[in-house]
């Protein structure tokens, strides 16, 4: 016979806790496009069921759970019982957004992002392509998120998304910094001895020209380049740059469509 006691029920009913609760006015200092919360009625609570079952229950079934712990919890519509409302659509924003995403902020959004971009263009530094290459060399660009080898890699990725048009394509872009990343002996050896548990750890020095030697060897076969957007350096795209691109695609389509060859192009 099972030794199973099913759980018994007590229902939470502190009548004058409640009624203090019940009467007790909360206050809520809203701003303009702030309201109370039709869900919770500005309590910034509700009641959650915390369903749960026993192992052991003679009467159990798979993925039902018949017991409870009922509690309350925090509105999912709102913060400490106040929603916010969008100041250009009028609809209520979703609980944590700061936001709305309709139209009309998007639109918003969008000029501000052009005015910030206008400023930082304006603000930095003006490089031909010759003078750009000629001043950081084997340095890639930068727009809109991604690097490129050259102003000719941009603009050839580029050709898709603006249907083959070169005079909508971008006037600018972005250079980059360049960092080396390499293992250096010095770094390396004062780390160690620094984060040692054990006291007085010191390297002699032949100890350390041994790992320079080995590193500066490493370092030459494995060192990397990477590159990190530069807003302070713009980098001026010329029409001559665009025409050539676009001359050089319609070329490649005439190609692939067997209008042209290399005799004849």
């Amino acid at each position: 016979m099972s030794d199973f006691i099913k759980p018994k029920s007590a229902f939470v009913s502190d009548a004058e806790y409640i009624q203090t609760l019940v009467n007790t006015t909360l206050r809520k200092d809203l701003h303009d496009n702030e309201e109370i919360c039709a869900n919770c009625h500005g309590t910034g609570l509700t009641v959650i069921d915390n369903r749960y079952g026993l192992s052991d229950d003679p009467d159990k079934k798979t993925g039902v759970f018949p017991y409870t712990h009922q509690s309350f919890s925090f509105c999912r519509h709102c913060f400490h019982g106040v929603v916010r409302r969008c100041e250009y659509c009028g609809e209520i924003l979703p609980k944590g957004y700061l936001k709305h995403n309709c139209q009309q902020q998007k639109e918003v959004d969008k000029i501000e992002s052009d005015a910030k971009a206008l400023d930082v263009y304006e603000q930095a530094k003006k490089l031909t392509v010759d003078e750009y290459e000629a001043q950081y060399p084997g340095n890639m660009v930068y727009y809109e998120g991604s690097f490129f080898s050259d102003v000719n890699e941009l603009l050839d990725s580029l050709w898709g998304e603006y249907d083959g048009k070169f005079e909508n394509m971008p006037d600018y872009c972005y250079g980059t910094v360049r960092e080396t990343i390499r293992l250096d002996a010095d770094n390396i050896l004062t780390y160690v001895e620094e984060n040692a548990e054990c006291e007085d750890l010191e390297f002699d020095s032949q100890g350390y020209e041994e790992l320079k030697s080995f590193l500066e060897e490493w370092n030459n076969k494995y060192e990397r380049d990477y590159f990190y957007d530069d807003e302070t350096i713009v980098v001026l795209i010329p029409e001559g740059f665009k025409v050539e691109a676009y001359s050089e695609h319609l070329i490649a389509e005439f190609r692939a469509a067997g209008v042209c060859d290399d005799k004849n192009s």
